[in-house]
């Protein structure tokens, strides 16, 4: 009888450790250890099983935590590392786009275009007194000027805007207010010169291989190539084409001293 009480009692130390059994059934059962060494020792063995079995899934979870937490440093460093690349290919790519744009524009303002502003009356209408230009010095360095460009020409120690009426080997005569081009009249609406100033040439002008004759659009007011102290203008001095107007958007001033191009404010 009593080995089948402590088979039972046996049987029921495992609920009773975890207390999982009613207060009563645990009465009857701290009785019987109380009096019984063999099921007295079984609990101390069920216990220590217990305690052992705690500290090794406490253990684990303490390396699975470990791990967990090994595999999110080592996420976290790689989004850095891959943060970080982006951050500097973009820097890279900011600095190399900021250099070459500063290139750029140094290049194409030192070497292709030029500002310039016209000075007096003597391009009206096309262009007033202090309209500021931009110049592309680039134009005639494969190509011949044209016939009707209007051109920056450094001339006399002077820097001005002309428009360009006769070219190399051409012959030009003004005879009572008429241009005759090799011979045959031309007339002014074909270079916007509304009205030429009477003031004709001495005799008919031959030009050279590389002479330019120019005039300004108002012709009662530029000093120009039918003036004997203006003269020819050979290509070596025009210095570009006149592309565009510049608004004046901050009332820039522009002054043109000898060969230099003076900004003030």
């Amino acid at each position: 009888m009593e080995n089948k009480i402590c088979s039972l009692i046996n049987d029921i130390l495992p609920l009773y450790l975890d207390q999982a059994i009613s207060e009563e059934s645990c009465q009857l059962i701290d009785e019987h250890l109380s009096s019984c060494e063999s099921c007295k020792s079984y609990r101390v063995k069920l216990e220590s099983i217990k305690s052992t079995s705690h500290q090794t899934l406490y253990s684990n979870s303490e390396e699975l935590d470990k791990k967990e937490l090994s595999q999110a440093d080592k996420i976290n460093n790689l989004t850095i590392k891959k943060v970080a690349v982006k951050l500097r290919k973009r820097r890279r790519v900011i600095i190399l786009s900021v250099t070459t744009a500063f290139i750029f524009m140094f290049f194409l303002f030192t070497q292709v275009l030029q500002f310039s502003s016209i000075a007096g009356k003597g391009m009206e209408p096309t262009y007033s007194n202090m309209q500021q230009v931009l110049i592309n010095k680039f134009s005639y360095q494969f190509t011949s000027p044209k016939r009707g460009d209007i051109v920056l020409i450094n001339h006399n120690g002077n820097l001005n805007i002309k428009r360009i009426i006769g070219l190399p080997n051409e012959t030009i005569e003004i005879q009572n207010s008429e241009i005759i081009m090799n011979g045959n009249p031309v007339s002014g609406k074909e270079f916007n010169i509304e009205h030429i100033k009477p003031i004709d040439l001495k005799s008919r002008v031959t030009l050279g291989v590389a002479d330019y004759f120019v005039l300004g659009d108002n012709t009662e007011y530029s000093i120009d190539s039918r003036y004997d102290e203006y003269g020819l203008v050979s290509q070596n001095e025009i210095l570009g084409k006149v592309i565009c107007k510049v608004p004046n958007l901050f009332k820039t001033k522009i002054e043109i001293v000898n060969t230099k191009v003076k900004i003030t404010e």
